[in-house]
């Protein structure tokens, strides 16, 4: 769940490629940093995000109980979405 997060919206975050900085739509968005290696291209912009989908192997049932409990607890569920 947290990847797919990650995956599907690359402007809630900022980026350094070894000093090659892309930032977000927000200036206080944490920054995922790697260092690349070799001779690789490096974006010049964040991705444009044209459809967001997902599938889940495991789907909650929001008629279980104990699938309830954990849609309240799920540490995602108290992030506030990206603008």
């Amino acid at each position: 769940m947290y990847a797919l997060r990650l995956w599907s919206l690359p402007p809630c975050y900022s980026y350094d490629y070894g000093g090659h900085r892309i930032n977000g739509t927000d200036p206080e968005a944490p920054v995922l940093a790697c260092q690349p290696r070799g001779p690789v291209p490096l974006p010049k912009q964040l991705p444009v995000v044209a459809w967001r989908a997902g599938l889940d192997i495991n789907p909650l049932d929001v008629t279980n109980d104990d699938d309830v409990r954990w849609l309240q607890w799920a540490p995602l569920a108290r992030l506030a979405p990206c603008q």
